[in-house]
């Protein structure tokens, strides 16, 4: 448990921004593959920012 896939079009790598509600950042990484580990986030709703190549894309995340 704990992971999220995040699948784009292009296989480039992704940097990866987690944001709680108050707009904290709370994790940074680079993802090479498609597999994000995010059991080290507590219970809660997330903003996840993914940024690659040119495009970013901003979605929820909750984690149960």
């Amino acid at each position: 448990m704990g992971k999220v896939f995040i699948m784009t079009a292009d296989k480039a790598p992704k940097k990866i921004l987690i944001f709680d509600v108050l707009g904290t950042q709370v994790m940074q990484t680079t993802l090479l593959r498609e597999e994000l580990n995010v059991s080290e986030l507590d219970a809660g709703v997330y903003v996840l920012r993914v940024y690659e190549k040119n495009k970013i894309a901003t979605r929820k995340l909750i984690i149960k």
